[in-house]
């Protein structure tokens, strides 16, 4: 089973690409999820017949791809941001992207600059009129 944990492990084990496309494990796809996915492979190109066309990850380059790793019902192939899985039995295939979090700085900047939008924090609108009942309804 594929968990968090084992994700996180893809992303830091396999973080950059190999020195050569030779040294990916692309056999491990012709074994395992061709009929399934129809995979179909040129020199610069890995594409994905069971992901939508639309969909960038219909057409992968080779030289993103950091690794092609094989587990009891998946086939992941690890990107730089994201994870392919493709199911050994059938033609699902499920994606994980990887959402960076923001840095210290970017943090306090969301929290101390205004919005671009030029929206208005819920706590500008406060009422500061001090002869307002406020146990009224408002009116």
């Amino acid at each position: 089973m594929v968990t968090k944990k084992v994700i996180d492990t893809l992303y830091r084990q396999f973080s950059r690409p190999p020195q050569s496309v030779d040294e990916l494990n692309i056999g491990l796809l012709f074994d395992c999820a061709v009929e399934n996915h129809g995979i179909f492979l040129d020199e610069n190109f890995l594409y994905i017949g069971s992901v939508e066309p639309s969909s960038p990850f219909s057409m992968i380059p080779l030289n993103r791809i950091n690794a092609i790793v094989e587990f009891d019902s998946v086939i992941a192939v690890v990107l730089h941001s994201s994870i392919l899985f493709l199911d050994k039995e059938s033609d699902d295939v499920n994606i994980h992207v990887k959402m960076e979090k923001p840095s210290l700085w970017e943090r306090m900047k969301m929290f101390f600059l205004p919005s671009p939008s030029g929206e208005v924090f819920p706590d500008a609108n406060i009422d500061t009129d001090p002869n307002r009942d406020l146990a009224s309804d408002g009116r």
